[in-house]
């Protein structure tokens, strides 16, 4: 049945039809494009799995002069034409942390505002600078290389969005946790992980504990299909003055790599029934290592008083991964390289018997 441009529409808005859903694709045509889109993402997936590269993102495709995005069973109908991927992410970084608080944080002074707003507000006097100098992609595009707040906003972005696309929402005390100034950096940094994890392949499975009552891991990665499926803990060394804590930023304090205490905290949550893998992120300025090596002693000399596993008396960890999440620090000049390694055990309570 055809319905009327000026006759109510049929969602229950109230609007007329023609300043509502006229503009927005039927199902049928949503399953057409979405058809089309599959085709090539089939052929897609299979050049970026040759690369280890397990995500499969769905192209965006035009519609009625507006671009229709998808991540995982969301369907993004009305973004504009134009609309970079950049861009879209950043769109639905803002719609997942809400109108309300995006409000309140623009009513605070700016030494109140929350650290991913002001990176919103930093985005945009980045690409007004690097418009000048920007590189030309083949498609027109433009591209520079980011600031430190750039870096850490996309990078977060990209990382929600993966996990909205692989398991269709973010857990709301997770979401809530990343709006509280306080809790902040702990809960972007369990982002981070899940959507390594994701990115390769894996199911991801946040485990929640309201009354923070028994230890548990921040979430389980699981590839069903392979039998694989492990815990994993992430923690954040946090320093003061640094990402809304308190104290004042010294580099006397940065310069102490000091993780031993949280990777010991970090080992309380192990499950002890599967591989338990951990993430620890020192947190340090990208310029007190140099270069691989020297980051490389900075880290053994850190880990040098953990206990030394043997057969009779093994690790309980399977592997643990150190990062270094330091664009923070940087700011408004140039994103640097930071390293990051992994400590394996020779002898692990529960190894991992998969390649990762």
């Amino acid at each position: 049945m055809k319905i009327g441009r000026n006759k109510k529409c049929p969602c229950g808005s109230g609007k007329k039809y023609k300043r509502c859903c006229l503009s927005k694709p039927t199902p049928e045509e949503l399953e057409r494009m979405f058809h089309s889109a599959e085709m090539v993402l089939n052929v897609d997936s299979e050049v970026l799995q040759t690369k280890g590269i397990y995500v499969n993102f769905v192209r965006p495709v035009n519609f009625q002069g507006k671009r229709v995005w998808a991540l995982g069973s969301r369907l993004y109908p009305n973004e504009p034409p134009s609309i970079t991927f950049s861009e879209f992410i950043l769109r639905v970084l803002q719609q997942e942390l809400g109108k309300e608080w995006w409000d309140e944080n623009a009513s605070r002074p700016t030494d109140e505002q929350h650290y991913i707003f002001r990176a919103y507000h930093q985005f945009d006097l980045w690409k007004k600078h690097s418009d000048g100098h920007a590189l030309i992609g083949p498609d027109g595009s433009k591209g520079a290389y980011p600031d430190g707040w750039t870096y850490n906003l996309l990078s977060f972005a990209f990382d929600v969005a993966m996990l909205i696309h692989k398991s269709d929402k973010i857990d709301d005390d997770l979401i809530d946790r990343l709006r509280n100034r306080n809790e902040f950096q702990g809960a972007r940094y369990e982002i981070a992980v899940a959507s390594i994890f994701a990115r390769a392949g894996c199911k991801i499975t946040f485990i929640e504990n309201h009354l923070n009552t028994e230890k548990h891991p921040e979430f389980y990665a699981e590839i069903p299909e392979e039998n694989f499926k492990v815990a994993v803990e992430a923690k954040s060394r946090r320093r003061p003055g640094a990402i809304h804590e308190t104290g004042e930023l010294s580099m006397s304090n940065l310069r102490k790599t000091r993780i031993v205490p949280l990777i010991n905290d970090a080992l309380k949550q192990a499950p002890g029934n599967m591989p338990f893998i951990v993430f620890i992120d020192i947190n340090q300025p990208p310029e007190l290592s140099k270069s691989p090596q020297e980051h490389l002693m900075r880290l053994v000399k850190a880990t040098s008083n953990l206990k030394k596993p043997t057969l009779e008396n093994p690790d309980i960890f399977s592997i643990m991964y150190m990062t270094n999440y330091s664009g923070h620090f940087l700011q408004e000049m140039q994103m640097t390289k930071t390293y990051s390694t992994f400590l394996l055990p020779e002898f692990s309570l529960l190894p991992i018997r998969r390649k990762l």
